[in-house]
C-alpha cells in the first residue's frame, strides 16, 4: 500500500521502488510504474468465491514465476480525491515502455507534469 501519512490509504496497492505519491490541488496522484502484466490499481486478491480460492494461488504462483521475465513497463498517473472517503479511482495517464526499457526517468517526467498541474482536469 503505498503511504501518504493518513490513516486511511484510498488506493490499496504495495508500494515499490516505482512509486512516487503526490498530494496536490484537492488530489492524490500516484504515479506508479508496473511490469506489464501486473494490475495498475490495486493488487491480486481473492474475490470470496470458491473458484477464485482456487484460482488465486495458482494466479499468484504464475505471476512470481514470469515477473522476472519481463522486460515491459508500463507506467502512468492515478488520481483520487483527497478526502476520507476517497471516490472513484482513475487512471489519468498510461503508456507502455519499449521492451528494456527503464521506467525511473520517465516515473520523474511525470512527476513533474502532476506538479505542474497537467493532469488536474
Amino acid at each position: 500500500m503505498v503511504r501518504t501519512g493518513r490513516e486511511w490509504e484510498p488506493i490499496r496497492v504495495t508500494p515499490r521502488d516505482h512509486d512516487v505519491c503526490v498530494a496536490r490541488g484537492g488530489w492524490i496522484f500516484y504515479v506508479r510504474g508496473v511490469k506489464v502484466g501486473e494490475p495498475f490499481v490495486g493488487n491480486l486478491t481473492w474475490d470470496g468465491s470458491l473458484v477464485g480460492l482456487i484460482l488465486l494461488p495458482i494466479m499468484k504462483g504464475a505471476a512470481f514465476l514470469f515477473w522476472g521475465r519481463v522486460k515491459t513497463w508500463k507506467v502512468g498517473v492515478v488520481r483520487v480525491k483527497d478526502t476520507k472517503w476517497g471516490g472513484r479511482i482513475r487512471v489519468v495517464y498510461k503508456e507502455r515502455l519499449t521492451a528494456g526499457q527503464s521506467p525511473n526517468l520517465r516515473i520523474a517526467e511525470l512527476v513533474a507534469a502532476v506538479n505542474d498541474g497537467t493532469f488536474d482536469k
